[in-house]
């Protein structure tokens, strides 16, 4: 896995379309569906405008190369640390799969039963969803915005 020598705004994975808390979450390209998100246990297609803001700053679009995802690769965004790895859309996808869910970070964390912790984290992310949608234009205009304080 390669580490890129890029800065990753904070607030990158959500302006995206991630509404998740995992630490990682995964960029790749499926040619039938076009830019996906992916954390390893949920994933959907994230926000072409933001990809395309990121990608217009020239370290990053440096960084990244001509074409990141050719080959069945991907882009791994640590939200932790605000790092950014490329490599084979397969390993990060056992890398993805070896963190922890959200439901069972849940299930520790609350002692519930399996049924009802889902029913929680569902509502949860829904409420999540939501609020990213409110905030979705704002988001993208955050990474925009960052881009141009640390670029």
């Amino acid at each position: 896995m390669r580490e890129l020598a890029i800065k990753v705004p904070p607030m990158l994975a959500e302006a995206l379309g991630y509404d998740g808390a995992g630490r990682y979450v995964a960029l790749h390209f499926d040619p039938e569906l076009g830019l996906r998100w992916s954390d390893g246990y949920t994933g959907s297609a994230a926000d072409e405008e933001t990809w395309g803001i990121f990608c217009s700053w020239p370290e990053v679009a440096d960084a990244l190369g001509a074409n990141p995802f050719a080959g069945e690769r991907a882009l791994l965004i640590d939200r932790w640390e605000h790092r950014a790895y490329l490599d084979d859309l397969l390993d990060v996808r056992l890398l993805l799969a070896s963190q922890p869910s959200e439901l069972d970070a849940l299930r520790e964390a609350e002692g519930l039963e399996p049924a009802r912790a889902l029913e929680e984290l569902l509502h949860a992310r829904e409420v999540r969803r939501r609020e990213l949608e409110r905030r979705l234009g704002n988001l993208t205009a955050l990474v925009d915005a960052w881009m141009g304080e640390h670029y």
